[in-house]
């Protein structure tokens, strides 16, 4: 089992087209794991692009075709052919799924209110890019059985928690110097 998003199915196809025993493994998804008491629900729920105007543009009528572009059946039909950083149509008449898997398992949970990102985006950047290679190498560790689950979960909030201090300090550095100008 891995837990991944979307984009792992790129990832799959390229091995498959470059590995022929790649190509002949049987794999298939399933949803993310719920909690009980929400088990129609999950908080691994991510939009990839939003769409605005800026309020102060010269160029409204311009941007509002290009709007109605990106939300049109033609730029649907045509992204669902080729998708972008491996993301999901939100139109799933067009879904290519010509390996014949279990791509309903993107969409059959409702996203989590609790969760709306909003927390995430108060996080210093450089905290994600660094914990997330960090996340990938424990949860590697613990799959080849070179950590237990309790060991995991302990270096990754130890760890965690290290880095995001870090990542904080460093902001404040940042901002520090650039008042000091």
């Amino acid at each position: 089992m891995r837990f991944n998003h979307a984009y792992y199915l790129n990832e799959l196809k390229q091995a498959g087209d470059r590995l022929p025993e790649a190509a002949e493994l049987d794999w298939d998804l399933v949803t993310v794991p719920v909690r009980p008491e929400a088990p129609g629900v999950t908080t691994s729920f991510r939009l990839n692009d939003i769409f605005a105007i800026y309020s102060g543009s010269a160029n409204v009528e311009a941007a509002w075709k290009f709007i109605r572009f990106v939300h049109s059946d033609d730029f649907a039909r045509v992204t669902a052919r080729a998708p972008v950083m491996g993301g999901l149509p939100v139109r799933t008449e067009y879904i290519r799924n010509d390996e014949g898997k279990n791509l309903e398992a993107f969409y059959a949970l409702a996203p989590s209110d609790a969760m709306t990102g909003s927390e995430l985006a108060e996080l210093p950047q450089s905290f994600a890019e660094r914990f997330y290679p960090m996340l990938e190498e424990v949860w590697n560790r613990l799959l080849a059985e070179e950590l237990t689950a309790e060991e995991a979960l302990q270096r990754m909030e130890t760890e965690g928690q290290v880095l995001l201090d870090a990542a904080y300090e460093e902001e404040t550095a940042r901002s520090d110097a650039a008042e000091a100008e």
